[in-house]
């Protein structure tokens, strides 16, 4: 074992002042909205985001599966510890609840009075989910959008606002969305609002655009902010991210206009350079425009998996995949496991094995003559006298069927052609390609042998054989070969790696063959 120190040097840096907006919303454990969007959002844009968590969600992309709401005594001591330590500059909403708003209104009230708050009055998710009900939305409207510097309503939300007022119209276009932005100033109170265009895209020229709608009250304006629309699945997340860019804004000072038409920009950027992540309305990429610190020190690596896991790379590969698994779930194990297999079957095997297993003792000789350093030779002299035993086991079987003639041992096509296959890896690679080659018969025994279960009353043979692959052992000896991997694969290239899952993909297939020609072929 080696050791080695680094010397860190800190930046030069010195304390700075980020603008605060705290978020109250709910989490979405997907990470594209609510709670885990607004803090992106609001990192990215250089301000400091504090939580106050209304829900907790189980969803992904496609859906929304179930909501645990959060209780009033918990929001109340949540926003107060909040706004006693720390000062917020901009409040901003998201999902609400009855409990939410209520205990919102009170901190509101005590802490945060003629301050920026920011309202997204969430309703529905965009995979089609109701996250709040018509009630929450009346409470919300009575209590917080008197305060609210700006609300944010798309046109489904903005026609829900309407319908309060039993004061309903299409809204299909700016035109119609101006009024109802005006209404909305008048009915509810609420200093500016925003309403967005999304579901109702204007079209031009065959291209369509987006269009946004904003009531400025002070001085009586309306501001049309028109964009070209992003035919994209990736945009889970836009109203949050959208409000929490405008709430950041705000905090760092800009002007309300300023704040919406930076916060559009955002957005479009970041739907167009979104991330393909899962199956359904995907997420967006809340941090287009920031490199990360380690990059303007360290060269990235371009092996395609991290140190360490260069075993898990190997057998989760989508080239390597469908022969692991049809080698490690192989019926020849099931069987033996159940004990139905022939026991013909089994000789079968063992008598091919036991030549195998020559030949395989052969390419460890070879890998031990291209080893590395003293370890790794060391490695294979274990394995030599581990293969040593195993094939005295093997004698003993085939001995008390009468056969003691090893060497007169004929191998089948199958067995061959593994042996030709390992032997041409050997005669052409290096140590580590060697071993990549040999570890499909070390890693996927313990792992076949384990995913099995023997049956009580099993031939004696059948459960012995199972006993020595799921031994400790035998554990013993795999995480050993995996280690070794896992050392010597540190550093490859990109193309080195392609390389051994090829390796590795050709000798699981081979595996699988080996077993099933045991399985059709009789002793």
């Amino acid at each position: 074992m080696s050791t080695r120190e680094i010397v860190i040097h800190g930046p030069a840096l010195t304390p700075s002042e980020l603008p605060t907006v705290l978020t109250v919303a709910g989490s979405d454990s997907s990470g594209g909205a609510g709670i885990e969007a607004d803090l992106k959002t609001i990192s990215a844009h250089g301000s400091y985001g504090l939580t106050c968590i209304t829900a907790l969600t189980a969803q992904n992309t496609t859906g929304v599966e179930s909501i645990s709401f959060t209780d009033r005594a918990t929001l109340d001591n949540i926003l107060e510890q909040n706004f006693k330590d720390v000062k917020v500059d901009v409040v901003k909403t998201g999902l609400m609840t009855l409990d939410a708003v209520n205990a919102l209104d009170l901190a509101l009230s005590k802490y945060h009075v003629g301050k920026p708050l920011v309202i997204d009055p969430v309703m529905v998710a965009s995979t089609g989910a109701q996250l709040s009900g018509e009630d929450v939305l009346k409470v919300a409207v009575e209590k917080l959008f008197k305060r609210a510097t700006l609300i944010t309503p798309n046109v489904p939300e903005t026609k829900k606002l309407l319908g309060l007022y039993d004061d309903e119209f299409e809204i299909d276009g700016p035109d119609s969305m101006s009024k109802a932005a005006r209404i909305i100033h008048e009915k509810t109170g609420c200093l500016n609002v925003l309403v967005k265009g999304g579901h109702c895209l204007e079209k031009s020229d065959n291209a369509k655009y987006l269009t946004d709608v904003l009531y400025t009250s002070a001085n009586d304006t309306i501001s049309i902010f028109r964009s070209t629309a992003i035919d994209s699945q990736n945009t889970h997340g836009t109203g949050c991210t959208l409000a929490s860019a405008i709430s950041a804004n705000l905090a760092s000072g800009l002007s309300l206009v300023g704040s919406i038409e930076s916060a559009i920009r955002y957005v479009h950027s970041a739907i167009l350079s979104a991330p393909q992540l899962g199956h359904g309305h995907g997420p967006l990429n809340h941090v287009f425009h920031i490199s990360s610190p380690a990059l303007s020190t360290f060269s990235v690596s371009n092996a395609p998996f991290i140190e360490g896991h260069f075993v898990d790379y190997l057998i989760s590969h989508p080239a390597v995949k469908p022969a692991w698994n049809g080698y490690v779930n192989h019926p020849f194990v099931a069987q033996l496991a159940e004990g139905t297999l022939p026991y013909s079957s089994f000789l079968q095997f063992v008598s091919q094995d036991y030549p195998y297993l020559v030949n395989y003792a052969r390419i460890h000789s070879i890998a031990a003559s291209v080893a590395p350093d003293m370890a790794c030779i060391d490695r294979e002299i274990a394995i030599l006298t581990e293969i040593k035993h195993e094939l005295g086991e093997h004698a003993k079987r085939l001995a008390a069927k009468g056969v003691v003639e090893l060497e007169s041992l004929q191998m089948n096509a199958t067995c061959k052609a593994y042996c030709d296959y390992l032997t041409e890896v050997a005669k052409g690679g290096d140590w580590l390609e060697i071993n990549v080659a040999m570890s499909p018969c070390l890693l996927g025994y313990y792992q076949a042998a384990k995913n099995v279960s023997a049956k009580d009353g099993i031939r004696s043979e059948y459960k012995e054989w199972l006993d020595t692959y799921t031994s400790e052992s035998y554990l013993g000896a795999v995480n050993k070969g995996k280690q070794t991997l896992e050392k010597h694969s540190v550093g490859i290239s990109y193309e080195k790696a392609q390389k051994l899952v090829k390796i590795f993909a050709d000798v699981c297939l081979l595996e699988e063959n080996f077993w099933s020609s045991a399985l059709h072929e009789t002793a």
